[in-house]
């Protein structure tokens, strides 16, 4: 199934690319410097004051991202978890000349006692901060090989999917929220890359009320075998961190911050987070490049209208799937027997996610939308919220 469904996708996506030659797209991400210029400072160099605090800055998005903001004079603090990566990265920015300044901290991500330690080291060289961007993600490419999936110590028993992507920048946020508090600017902000992906969760594995993961989040589980667990790990991440994002988003509106924080979806972007094989091949082949997918970054990092608690993605396809709303909010269950359970969602999820990768081509931009009904749960936000901050107490 898996393979017939990779062959047709790469049937349209060639069309869709042939269709497309005679019709390239454009965008003015290129034009950061002079949005940036309206926003942070009319100096040629406009970010040449800001430090910007950015994970997984190595590869795919997060390079991007740092080469753009180094472009424009900032200071980049990366944080990676291979040090030798970082120093390639470091050399290959120098090579470039940029007018910023890349410093780099080795620190992996499912390791929170490693994350808390970079980020002390990063406050006692830079006490104010102006934006973060919690970028650094993992997939389980084949769930189905739980055996191959072992738990390292270091993730204190928790699912990896859920510590990389979601728990370790829960940490990283609370940490550096009073640094981003001192910033010179109006509304320093706090950029959230989740993902529509999110979509295929319904949130039950998020709460601490679970039958089989009581007093924790299920998809937190890290001894939890199950293929289903695996498959639906990334989307209840990502999850995970639009629900962060409004909980954090009412908590600064209630102190009066000035700080934002923003959700955003890069949709389909040709990196390797992406399933090794053909499906990765298909990706780099056809998603847009990193260049494109940081589009709905910048524009929230530098557009006034963005507010906090928003979820801006590059493309609002979805928005537009006149069935979505029932389909993918029924949870809707069917029995196959030896087969196991099958819950619809998640395969339509999947689906429209192979739709997105072509149709996101013709309806590129930058679009503040909806996230899914579940993000807007109040209740399931603060179960969440609390039980992380909890978690991260011993690491404060």
């Amino acid at each position: 199934m898996g393979m017939l469904m990779n062959a047709i996708i790469v049937v349209i996506a060639l069309v869709a690319q042939f269709a497309f030659m005679n019709h390239p797209y454009e965008h003015d991400h290129h034009s950061i410097g002079s949005l940036a210029r309206g926003i942070v400072s009319p100096d040629s160099t406009p970010l040449k004051d800001v430090v910007a605090v950015v994970t997984g800055p190595t590869s795919g998005i997060g390079l991007e991202t740092s080469k753009t903001l180094l472009k424009q004079g900032a200071t980049v603090v990366g944080i990676g978890r291979n040090p030798k990566s970082l120093a390639e990265t470091t050399a290959e920015i120098e090579a470039l000349g940029y007018a910023g300044t890349f410093v780099s901290f080795a620190a992996d991500l499912s390791d929170l006692s490693a994350v808390s330690s970079a980020t002390d080291e990063i406050l006692e060289q830079y006490p104010s901060i102006d934006f973060l961007v919690n970028n650094a993600g993992i997939h389980y490419g084949a769930p189905w090989k739980t055996h191959e999936i072992d738990i390292a110590s270091k993730t204190k028993g928790f699912d990896l999917c859920f510590v990389t992507n979601y728990l370790s920048h829960f940490l990283l946020t609370e940490k550096l929220l009073p640094a981003l508090e001192k910033s010179t600017l109006s509304d320093p902000r706090i950029i959230q890359v989740s993902s529509t992906y999110h979509w295929l969760s319904d949130g039950f594995s998020l709460g601490t009320n679970h039958p089989d993961s009581p007093g924790m989040p299920l998809a937190a589980k890290g001894d939890f075998y199950d293929h289903r667990h695996r498959a639906t790990a990334y989307g209840n991440s990502k999850l995970a961190q639009v629900l962060h994002t409004q909980a954090v988003s009412r908590r600064l509106e209630k102190s009066g911050s000035k700080v934002k924080i923003i959700s955003i979806c890069p949709a389909w972007v040709g990196t390797d987070i992406a399933p090794e094989g053909l499906m990765r091949t298909i990706v780099k082949t056809f998603a847009f490049t990193p260049s494109q997918g940081i589009y709905s970054l910048l524009m929230s990092l530098f557009r006034p209208e963005v507010k906090s608690g928003d979820f801006v993605g590059n493309t609002d396809v979805v928005t537009h799937f006149p069935i979505k709303e029932y389909m993918i909010t029924s949870n809707l269950k069917v029995d196959l027997g030896g087969l196991g359970v099958h819950h619809l969602r998640e395969h339509f999820t999947d689906m429209l996610a192979q739709v997105l990768m072509v149709a996101q081509r013709f309806n590129f931009g930058w679009y503040i939308q909806d996230s899914s009904p579940e993000s807007y749960d109040v209740k399931l936000q603060e179960e969440l919220y609390d039980w992380s901050s909890e978690v991260s107490k011993e690491f404060m």
